[in-house]
């Protein structure tokens, strides 16, 4: 056996695994569907490359003794051994992957080409292969008798990082925490060198940083830049937490735009990630806090802050910088944790907020900051200079005019900003449209004097013909649920909610959707992909500013105004009635199958229930109306197809309405099923495991639903095909209001239930 050949072997198969690796990570950026298949696959060749890898260190340290006492290792390399046949699959699973023309070219549009039994024969073939390598790895280990204790160190220790790494990566999808890095990036894009410079050499900031248990909250108006601060803020602190041992920075940023980014617990759960993957000391609290959710239950609000506390009262200096609190939907409750952190007395705590000067952050921060600083004109006037001196440079439509009227662009600008970078911006892109001297003129003597009457004036320039797409496409922007894409909104206008009954007109998709910008200009804006991978993915689509939604939400924007009820319930609406196409039901197909013909129904088929869900005041008649009539069609019965994919058509028909209303807590809806007329069977079995409605509610926790179940008659001792009742389901996941209220019916409490099922 020639060493050489086999190392340069065993190299060639690891640098194929790693590229088909690499591929993967691709198709889970861009493809359309199979991600759990890739997954699998990905972890597959992530294990097979570790043991070729322990192979490859195994030779390089024999290299310089006998390696004919590898005699396994020999086997292995012969022309028909495992190696080379783990060679050639790979190869071939690598053309299959990758297309051999324009690979980077469809990124964007890639569809998964392995098919489920693929992916099963695929998993079979490298299991087996690491399987015999690994056999062989040991044996040559034992047989060697070199360095016996070294190496079966190293194989223990190979062992337990390969079992760390994967515990780690489990904790990491426990926490699903959103990445601020995102808003990070993006701010820092529009970031002028220089900007902020004015804070950063401030006594206040510099009283913040050295201080002890400091507490800084930066407030402006609407519009004035405290993004792009917070973001100058967290660059500089980067730097310096680099340069100082033991410094810990987190960061993170309330988004509007994201509703991922506004809840109390994405916030903490961000600040555990983070103290997880730069902090050893935040390992042993976070697996203790996984292990006491056994492994799967999310943990509460309570439970997250209490490790919080617990980590950083183990370090020496942290620095926690939050950018828009006021966009926080749970203000309240971001607020009383403020308060208990301040109460925790972590002496090297520097925390650092921006938001609007609202008088209920102001009441709740008054007694906690040490130092806070109102952004005042004079000094984002510096900042709001370079911002304009950089579009009159660089935008094409704004560097044409002569010097003398770029000056008195300039001071117009600055003059009437008062600290707003959002006005700013706004009127540049109205200032750019101008196509001669004197109508520039004219729209500089006319300029609105607030961001309320710029938005006014913008919506009333809208034409006629496109106010009702801008009014569709801003509810939609105001409470949709991931990132909305382009292709997304052209599902969306071309479903027709006047109409009787409402329907998707196919032929009203918009040709170009990103018209949809011109349409309503300064109110949207794009977003183009954060990573390598998502480069060539289609931009998503954000309202402006925050100060868009909060506008959209006075009275004063007239016909385009509305609350976020009638922005969900506009969007459950859509939903239903998308699904409500009948080319769904015409042939019996997998609803993943019509994905790429239909980009919004995957939406659709997920969110309709949660935007029911979010309206708190009462359901109107249309959508009463159009509820009733999406349950008792055939897309109903399409759409629970899509909740338990290959289930038999009995158990389809048998998961009644009633049932998935309870299980997805609307109450409104249980409600307005109860009062038909014949009523429903409130003891109907259905789903995955053929329970009640009663064990659905029970098992997510939705506590007026069983209320309602229960006093509708519902039997409060029943059991599923498993044999388990609601009482097992609400023990099971710590309900306990849940379980006081099934006894107090006659349920029975029986032995414990230890097998979880999904309901």
């Amino acid at each position: 056996m020639d060493p050489l050949s086999v190392t340069g072997t065993l190299i060639a198969v690891i640098q194929i695994t790693t590229s088909i690796v690499s591929i993967c990570y691709d198709y889970r950026q861009g493809a359309k569907s199979a991600s759990k298949d890739i997954v699998l696959i990905t972890a597959e060749l992530d294990n097979l490359k570790g043991v070729l890898e322990a192979l490859l260190r195994l030779l390089e340290q024999t290299q310089y003794q006998d390696s004919s006492q590898l005699s396994t290792l020999a086997i292995l390399a012969r022309d028909d051994g495992p190696l080379l046949v783990c060679q050639t699959e790979l190869e071939l699973l690598r053309k299959r992957l990758e297309p051999e023309v324009g690979w980077r070219k469809v990124k964007s549009s890639l569809v998964w080409p392995l098919k489920e039994k693929d992916v099963a024969r695929t998993l079979t073939t490298f299991e087996r292969l690491k399987s015999t390598m690994l056999l062989a790895l040991s044996a040559d280990q034992a047989i060697l008798m070199l360095n016996t204790e070294t190496q079966i160190g190293y194989l223990s220790q190979h062992v337990y990082q390969q079992n760390s790494d994967l515990n780690r990566q489990k904790i990491i999808s426990w926490l699903a925490a959103p990445d601020p890095s995102i808003n990070h990036n993006a701010a820092r894009k529009k970031h002028q060198p220089s900007t902020g410079a004015w804070l950063l050499t401030s006594k206040a900031y510099e009283h913040w940083l050295q201080g002890y248990r400091s507490f800084l909250w930066l407030y402006g108006i609407p519009g004035s830049g405290k993004t792009i601060l917070c973001s100058t803020v967290i660059e500089q602190l980067t730097l310096y937490s680099r340069q100082q041992h033991g410094t810990i920075l987190l960061y993170f940023y309330f988004d509007f735009n994201d509703i991922e980014k506004r809840d109390l617990k994405s916030f903490l759960n961000s600040l555990l990630l983070q103290l997880y993957e730069g902090s050893s000391e935040a390992n042993w609290v976070l697996q203790q806090l996984y292990e006491n959710s056994n492994k799967s239950h999310t943990a509460s609000t309570g439970e997250l802050a209490k490790a919080l506390h617990q980590i950083l009262q183990m370090l020496s200096s942290v620095y926690i910088v939050v950018d828009a609190l006021d966009e926080c939907s749970e203000l309240d409750e971001v607020l009383g944790l403020s308060q208990e952190m301040r109460d925790w007395k972590v002496s090297g705590l520097h925390i650092l907020v921006t938001s609007r000067q609202l008088s209920t952050i102001q009441d709740s921060l008054g007694d906690l900051v040490s130092d806070q600083m109102n952004i005042q004109d004079s000094q984002t006037n510096h900042d709001i200079r370079l911002f304009i001196d950089e579009r009159l440079a660089h935008d094409k439509s704004l560097a044409k005019w002569p010097q003398d009227i770029k000056k008195q662009i300039r001071e117009k600008l600055l003059n009437e900003a008062k600290g707003m970078f959002q006005w700013v911006k706004c009127q540049i892109d109205m200032l750019r449209r101008c196509v001669s001297i004197a109508a520039l003129r004219k729209a500089m003597n006319t300029l609105p004097k607030s961001l309320d009457e710029t938005y006014e004036r913008i919506l009333f320039l809208i034409e006629e013909d496109h106010q009702s797409d801008v009014r569709k496409t801003l509810k939609t922007l105001t409470v949709f649920m991931t990132e909305l894409k382009f292709a997304h909104i052209a599902e969306i206008l071309a479903v027709d909610l006047e109409s009787t009954p409402p329907h998707f007109d196919i032929d009203a998709r918009l040709m170009d959707p990103r018209n949809i910008l011109e349409m309503c200009s300064s109110l949207l804006t794009t977003a183009a992909a954060e990573t390598p991978a998502a480069s060539q993915q289609e931009p998503t689509l954000h309202l402006a500013h925050a100060s868009v939604s909060d506008y959209l939400a006075q009275p004063r924007a007239g016909a385009y105004h509305f609350t976020r009820d009638h922005a969900n319930e506009f969007m459950a609406q859509t939903c239903i009635t998308y699904l409500m196409n009948p080319v769904f039901t015409a042939r019996r197909r997998p609803a993943r199958a019509w994905y790429p013909e239909y980009p919004f129904l995957k939406y659709s088929l997920a969110s309709w229930p949660f935007h029911i869900k979010s309206i708190e005041s009462t359901l109107s008649p249309q959508t009463q109306e159009l509820l009733l009539s999406f349950f008792a069609s055939q897309s109903y019965t399409f759409w629970v197809s899509s909740l338990i994919p290959g289930a038999s058509r009995g158990k389809l028909l048998a998961s009644k309405p009633l049932y998935y209303a309870a299980s997805y807590g609307l109450t409104q809806v249980v409600e307005l099923l109860l009062s038909q007329s014949p009523k429903p069977d409130v003891n109907a079995k259905g789903g995955r495991v053929q329970a009640t409605a009663l064990h659905a509610a029970s098992y997510r926790g939705h506590t007026a639903v069983v209320r309602l179940l229960l006093e509708a008659g519902a039997e409060a001792e029943t059991w599923n095909e498993s044999e388990e009742s609601a009482l097992d389901w609400a023990s099971l996941r710590r309900f306990w209001d849940i379980k006081v209220l099934l006894m107090e019916y006659g349920a029975r409490e029986e032995a414990p239930l230890f097998n979880r099922r999904r309901l």
